[in-house]
């Protein structure tokens, strides 16, 4: 009886996984990157980014909502030398307090070398934690990042792990 349960158990946890696997996805793309993201989520305009997705509120409440941005940087294109430059930027931003790179690592992604960084800060008094993927990709630098509050960002690794895996890089 107990291996039933079991079973039957497995059986439910196994379709619970998979309703939310199949969440609609919309695409983005630009003339050199595309990505998928949960069509529940909105995109957002902002000056220096190819294009910010965000999760929508559900509530007033202010929070720091999940997001997923592009940055695509022509003046750069070196991948050590823009490491370096948004190390330094992220560091000094006034708007960001307590700034600390928790990991550095190089990678390969989507068969580039790129680097990949985890850091957190403090936004006035909101805590929260950024993964950052750096790519030299036709004489520019592609800058993939999301941020979510320190308290969510790893119940939402699998939304953000899905939009990483689906970016596609046009050569």
């Amino acid at each position: 009886m107990k291996k039933y349960k079991l079973i039957s158990l497995l059986l439910v946890a196994v379709t619970l996984l998979g309703f939310k696997k199949n969440e609609p996805y919309s695409k983005i793309s630009t003339d050199i990157i595309s990505l998928e993201y949960p069509s529940s989520w909105d995109k957002m305009d902002a000056p220096g980014y190819a294009f910010i997705i965000k999760e929508r509120a559900t509530s007033v409440q202010p929070s720091v909502l999940t997001n997923f941005a592009v940055e695509i940087d022509e003046n750069h294109n070196n991948l050590e030398e823009y490491s370096t430059f948004w190390k330094n930027k992220m560091s000094k931003n006034v708007y960001l307090s307590n700034w600390k790179l928790t990991s550095e690592n190089k990678i390969k992604y989507k068969g580039y070398k790129a680097k990949e960084f985890i850091c957190t800060y403090e936004v006035s008094s909101d805590k929260v934690k950024t993964r950052v993927i750096i790519i030299a990709v036709n004489d520019k630098i592609l800058n993939l990042n999301t941020t979510s509050s320190l308290e969510s960002f790893n119940n939402k690794k699998e939304i953000t792990d899905r939009i990483y895996d689906s970016v596609k890089i046009r050569k």
